[in-house]
């Protein structure tokens, strides 16, 4: 319900951050952080970074 309140779709629901979820959105720490990881996993993102170019900068 919360999702369609914030109007969340696919395409920002990879955006969110864990401040996101668990301020705005009222979501417990732990679901919070379950759902990026998922999210991550399904993505090919790294759970832990915003695909900086520090860290993704290919020789």
């Amino acid at each position: 319900q919360n999702f369609r309140e914030q109007r969340i779709d696919g395409s920002s629901l990879p955006l969110l951050t864990e401040d996101h979820l668990t301020v705005t959105m009222g979501m417990k720490l732990g679901p919070a952080l379950k759902l990026r990881a998922t999210l991550s996993r399904r993505l090919g993102h790294c759970a832990i970074c915003l695909h900086c170019v520090h860290c993704h900068n290919t020789p």
